[in-house]
């Protein structure tokens, strides 16, 4: 096949992917472009799918490039802070066994009561960060 070929073809299959990936996948994933929200401009597909079809595929993918890195800055500039709430959403507990000294897995197989689960992160996890500070004699911060 002639170059001109190939590269219309890689041209017309990276236009099609994005055109794809815009009516199929990003109506559906639950959040947009960081750089439209912020800016008011186009998407970062939207961009890729317009610099791909002026200037080809090398050249426009280079445009999407740096769009992406300006995306990722708008994101980080403007996203809300993460808070650790990971190991609450998974469904774990911290069952508070004050004074008491058994073990979880005795607590469940013998069906006593450590008591109350403690959701999201009660008492039993600010003691139990406490103790491993003291432990490796960190200060915390």
């Amino acid at each position: 096949m002639a170059p001109a070929i190939v590269s219309r073809a890689t041209k017309s299959l990276a236009l099609a992917a994005i055109r794809i990936y815009q009516r199929v996948v990003s109506p559906y994933k639950g959040y947009a472009c960081a750089y439209r929200v912020h800016t008011g401009k186009a998407s970062c597909s939207n961009l890729g799918l317009r610099a791909i079809q002026r200037y080809g595929l090398a050249r426009g993918l280079g445009v999407l490039r740096m769009r992406f890195a300006q995306c990722a800055g708008a994101h980080r500039d403007h996203a809300p802070a993460r808070t650790a709430v990971r190991h609450q959403e998974g469904g774990y507990c911290d069952l508070a066994c004050d004074g008491v000294s058994c073990d979880a897995l005795s607590c469940l197989g013998e069906g006593l009561e450590c008591g109350p689960c403690e959701f999201p992160g009660g008492e039993g996890t600010d003691a139990r960060r406490k103790r491993r500070r003291g432990a490796t004699g960190s200060s915390g911060s």
